[in-house]
């Protein structure tokens, strides 16, 4: 398989490219030699920097109709990901130029849709699940793919699945077909998917005819331009894209790992009759809601139903909680330092994996220290 570069020249080749298919792009560059993102010049707050016509988004209306009808049980995801391991050699792919920019198979064979058992294990619990769903789906979809095309290799699929996952944006049709699925509307966007993510950025919009970024604010030349790819923690965006940020202000982490034991199997019973088992969740400030219910519920001051339909809490029991929620959040950052210690022990050869998860559980370490001083000084 051809594996993309980022050399000047194939950046270059690509933007001739993007114009004459119509993308208008202002005052603004892609990655500089093997850079990654977008950088811009003199730019003011509500300016269109970039605007990609709907009809160069690669979708489902891309995916020749042989290939759709083999593939029928299979996802969107699956789909746009067997089109381009099986089109991309074609003379007649219409996507080359922008196919030669996307990352390489050796960094994406980095992301944690590749470790190994021992490395999924020392991963959070939020991405553990995540990363359970999408190897899931991925093989789903192979299996399917495999049946019509038994030809094309399980990594070879797998990578143009992973840029499927990272390079994708929401996407509704607007000839009038709705998709059942949500996860279903998605279409790869050029240029757009040069941005980098942040959690706050310049806006990106869909229209009818394009789709646009528009500067959030004044950028001076040679700074970056970044977008949001959503409201999403650490844990979701390493799974995802393979990446964590050093700063983010969505990020949170679950609990569920120090609490679920504690429960006996009758109390897990009521909380999931009752919708509140799993799912408990801490950030830098604050403990979810089901998480302050549960540790009520559990102090014994008043029944799980009374507390769910808004039964008060007294000053005497706040204080119980208060001090609950200081033991939990220390146990869990025990939890936390456990995983780094093994991590730092483990001789691996994948050196990006074991970085990550360590600078990964210092972060978890942060908010729970941010948590404790939080509750410890009400």
């Amino acid at each position: 398989m051809s594996i993309a570069t980022s050399s000047h020249k194939v950046h270059h080749a690509f933007t001739v490219w993007a114009r004459r298919k119509g993308i208008v792009i202002d005052n603004v560059a892609p990655a500089r030699l093997t850079d990654s993102g977008v950088y811009g010049s003199h730019l003011q707050a509500g300016e269109i920097i970039v605007s990609i016509p709907r009809a160069i988004l690669l979708s489902m209306n891309s995916v020749p109709i042989h290939i759709r009808n083999a593939t029928l049980r299979c996802s969107v995801h699956g789909q746009l990901a067997a089109y381009l391991a099986l089109e991309k050699d074609k003379d007649s792919f219409p996507y080359r130029q922008w196919h030669d920019t996307w990352p390489s198979e050796d960094l994406i064979s980095s992301f944690p849709f590749h470790w190994d058992d021992k490395l999924v294990s020392h991963l959070p619990l939020a991405s553990r699940e995540l990363l359970k769903k999408q190897r899931g789906k991925a093989n789903r979809d192979y299996a399917i793919v495999s049946k019509a095309y038994p030809e094309l290799s399980k990594k070879e699929y797998f990578y143009y699945w992973m840029i499927v996952n990272t390079r994708s944006f929401y996407y509704e049709d607007m000839k009038g077909r709705k998709a059942v699925n949500p996860e279903d509307c998605m279409a790869l966007c050029p240029f757009a998917d040069y941005f980098n993510h942040s959690d706050r950025g310049c806006r990106v919009a869909f229209g009818m005819d394009a789709y646009t970024v528009e500067a959030d604010k004044t950028y001076e030349v040679g700074q970056e331009l970044l977008t949001s790819y959503g409201n999403h923690s650490n844990d979701f965006l390493l799974v995802e894209y393979g990446f964590i940020l050093s700063s983010n202000r969505w990020d949170e982490v679950r609990l569920d790992d120090i609490l679920l034991p504690q429960l006996s199997a009758s109390e897990k019973g009521e909380l999931d009759a009752a919708c509140f088992l799993k799912n408990y969740t801490l950030d830098c400030q604050t403990v979810c809601y089901r998480t302050l219910v549960l540790l009520r519920w559990k102090c014994g001051c008043a029944g799980l139903g009374d507390i769910l339909n808004g039964n008060e809490p007294s000053d005497f029991e706040r204080r119980l909680v208060d001090s609950s929620l200081s033991e939990l959040i220390t146990a869990f950052a025990g939890h936390a330092r456990q995983h780094l210690k093994d991590l730092r022990e483990m001789i691996d050869g994948n050196e990006y994996a074991l970085d990550v998860l360590q600078t990964r559980w210092n972060q978890i370490i942060h908010i729970t220290d941010l948590a404790v001083e939080e509750y410890l000084t009400r």
